[in-house]
């Protein structure tokens, strides 16, 4: 069977698990009339609903379809944009008599149902109304029956989404109004319109009163927000439960609640409310009330609150690599941004280092991640499980060796992808040795106490791991490796990285060479089982073509090395987002410091979303991708590092130099309770690191008789 082709995610969730009865998207491609062969390979074949070919292949699992007609059609994508393109078709043969009945049903015009892109879909025999994303792409779509008004039914193997979100703006100084179900969102939208106050007011629904995800509650974040739902129970406990998931989550906003008036009757709506002539607006600011999320139930008052992480964007659903996520979400109690912590250095690691994008210096598909999490909710080892499981079956000879552990020292490092020993003043060679290394390391907490100890070169060693992958050290027994492609993961915990990670990692460029994941899983999977390799061969076939792809790209070369560039919208995206990305480094504290190296992580892991894509340059996708990753590792700083005391003694002695230069005697007089063998061996440290220097003469000047000693910063 041809292989399954490129697809574009933007997000799955409610992919059937693998072994299921029900495969997750089967039903779906059925129900717009594909008709299969055979029931038994999740890849199966039929006759092809764009171009009507015997060639169309899917994968009823992932969710995966191609078409190889040669010359015809070659049509390929997902789930999306399957039913992204049942709905163009369907769009294009809707008349305005096709959208009357429903129309006379719901009380709406024509023109405001195709303002809300309804279709009807002759394969169906039904409208579908669709919920758009941010981009205006359908996320999801109801099935509805004009003959009867209750009836609606989810498109199969598709999540639940909010509905409006493709006219929600940014401008969180607009109010927003959350109303129940899209026939209310509807009415609200055209209210709003005919009153001239769209642009001033934002309005989204819920798919239900008891359907609210804990990631929607996103969109409230430093807004004024106005609950709306119907006036009957379900609506009342609505209002409750999102109530108290702004309250668990702690999100910054300002939550008020529409509490109908006494004598208005059970099941009054938001539509009732406009049909009657109401205002939508000044009716529920005067009939709301403010949201008190400390005055919750005892369950919830008595919980202490838990830690927040941030929420990956969108974006970084991209292609493969948003098919692979949300194929294993389900599967693992790791969060989504866990496993891309462990799946892009790692893919980045196979790539190897004669792939890169230049801006300024070579940028290869190498990145390092941290991973921090509680030790009990992180869930930080299990997010490299099935990322393990796929990069073994696509490449079994590099994988069988992977990952490395135990990071002590720069020597050590060195020695796994060393050229040649050095013995005093003979050489004897060592046989060619593979400079591609994935180093996993579950107790990182260890890594950064080797990093501090006296004549460790460990952290010199790491930071020149990321930039060029030329190590060497100048010791009495030298080493040297060039051309190295080492990409590292760790985990820790907040705790032992407040303990750990001292101020000098943090401003002598170590700590930004990380991406930084605070992750904290609340999934629990009490009867989780392995995954098959037949589930996961349609992912391992695909990176196996990547891997091939990019080995393809670098022989393209006389020299074996290929050089990506963005293509022209890529372009004057980067140049828009490219001043941003300089400017974190601007931040105050340690912030800025950890903040310091945006462009090059940004463009490193666009490097790898385009290389997944199968694309021999980089697009806006992929840097938007990377943008979604690079706000994640922005948030964790901020959460993981604002209350950084820096209690360490090379912390305190750095910062005492901030007030202009110190001698041995005052800085000793400056710490009480310290050993000068301690403060120098601190100060020799910082030194070796780049971060201090030593001056002689008070501001430079020398004076008569011995120069006093003294340390400075570094300029």
């Amino acid at each position: 069977m041809p292989p399954i082709g490129k697809v574009h995610c933007p997000q799955l969730t409610d992919v059937c698990q693998p072994g299921g009865k029900a495969p997750g998207y089967l039903r779906l491609f059925e129900l717009f009339g594909v008709d299969f062969r055979s029931d038994a390979d999740p890849n199966r074949q039929a006759e092809c609903p764009f171009c009507g070919k015997d060639k169309f292949y899917a994968n009823v699992i992932t969710g995966q379809y191609v078409c190889h007609s040669a010359n015809t059609c070659g049509e390929k994508g997902n789930a999306y944009t399957f039913v992204n393109a049942m709905h163009r078709a369907a769009n294009e043969d809707t008349t305005d008599d096709l959208l009357s009945p429903l129309g006379e049903v719901r009380g709406l015009s024509v023109e405001v149902l195709k303002r809300h892109g309804v279709v009807w879909c002759s394969v169906l025999g039904k409208y579908l109304l669709p919920a758009f994303n941010r981009e205006g792409n359908v996320q999801t779509a109801l099935r509805l029956d004009a003959t009867n008004p209750k009836s609606r039914e989810l498109l199969p193997g598709l999540p639940q989404a909010l509905f409006g979100l493709n006219h929600l703006s940014s401008d969180r100084e607009r109010p927003l109004f959350i109303c129940e179900g899209p026939w209310d969102y509807i009415a609200a939208d055209e209210h709003l319109r005919g009153v001239n106050s769209r642009d001033d007011i934002d309005v989204v629904a819920a798919p239900s009163a008891t359907t609210f995800k804990p990631d929607w509650v996103k969109y409230f974040e430093g807004r004024l927000v106005y609950l709306c739902f119907d006036n009957d129970k379900a609506g009342r406990d609505g209002h409750e439960r999102i109530r108290k998931l702004v309250a668990q989550i702690k999100v910054p906003c300002k939550l008020h609640l529409l509490q109908w008036p006494a004598g208005t009757a059970e099941g009054y709506d938001v539509r009732d409310l406009l049909t009657d002539g109401g205002d939508l607006v000044e009716f529920t600011k005067a009939n709301s009330i403010e949201a008190e999320p400390g005055l919750l139930n005892n369950l919830i008052c008595s919980t202490p609150p838990k830690p927040t992480c941030p929420t990956l964007g969108e974006a970084a659903y991209n292609g493969w690599m948003g098919d692979f996520i949300r194929f294993v979400s389900p599967l693992t109690e790791a969060t989504d941004a866990c496993v891309l912590a462990h799946l892009l250095p790692a893919i980045g690691t196979t790539l190897g280092p004669n792939i890169a994008v230049f801006k300024g210096d070579n940028q290869p598909p190498r990145i390092n991640t941290a991973v921090v999490g509680p030790s009990a909710t992180g869930r930080k080892g299990t997010g490299f499980v099935l990322v393990k499981q796929v990069l073994t079956l696509a490449d079994e000879i590099f994988w069988e060796k992977q990952p490395v552990k135990g990071l002590s020292s720069g020597e050590g490092l060195i020695v796994r992808v060393q050229d040649k020993v050095v013995l005093a003043d003979s050489e004897v060679p060592v046989s060619p040795v593979e400079k591609r290394a994935y180093v996993l390391e579950p107790e990182f907490s260890k890594v950064l106490a080797n990093t501090r100890r006296q004549g460790n070169t460990l952290s010199q060693i790491m930071r020149e791991v990321y930039d060029s992958g030329n190590l060497s050290t100048l010791t009495v027994n030298p080493r040297e490796a060039w051309g190295a492609h080492i990409s590292i993961t760790g985990h820790i915990t907040p705790d032992e990285l407040k303990a750990r990670l001292s101020s000098t990692d943090m401003v002598n460029g170590f700590a930004n060479r990380f991406l930084w994941f605070h992750v904290v899983s609340e999934k629990r999977l009490p009867h989780s089982e392995p995954v098959s390799d037949k589930d996961m061969m349609p992912f391992a076939k695909r990176l196996q073509r990547v891997f091939q792809f990019g080995a393809a790209l670098t022989r393209r070369t006389p020299v074996g090395k290929y050089q990506y560039k963005l293509d022209q919208p890529a372009a004057k995206f980067w140049e828009t987002i490219y001043t941003d990305l300089q400017r974190a480094a601007d931040r105050p504290g340690f912030i800025g410091d950890l903040l310091a190296r945006g462009p090059s992580h940004v463009l490193r892991l666009a490097l790898i979303y385009a290389i997944t894509d199968l694309k021999d340059f980089i697009t806006i996708d992929h840097l938007q991708a990377a943008m979604a990753l690079w706000e994640y590792n922005v948030r964790s700083v901020e959460f993981l590092f604002s209350q950084k005391a820096g209690d360490s003694l090379e912390d305190k002695l750095y910062n005492l130099l901030a007030h202009g230069p110190l001698t041995m005697r005052e800085f000793y007089r400056h710490i009480g309770g310290s050993k000068a063998v301690d403060i120098h061996a601190a100060l020799e440290q910082m030194e070796r690191n780049g971060l201090i220097e030593q001056s002689t003469g008070e501001n430079g000047i020398k004076k008569a008789g011995r120069p006093a000693q003294r340390w400075v910063r570094v300029q």
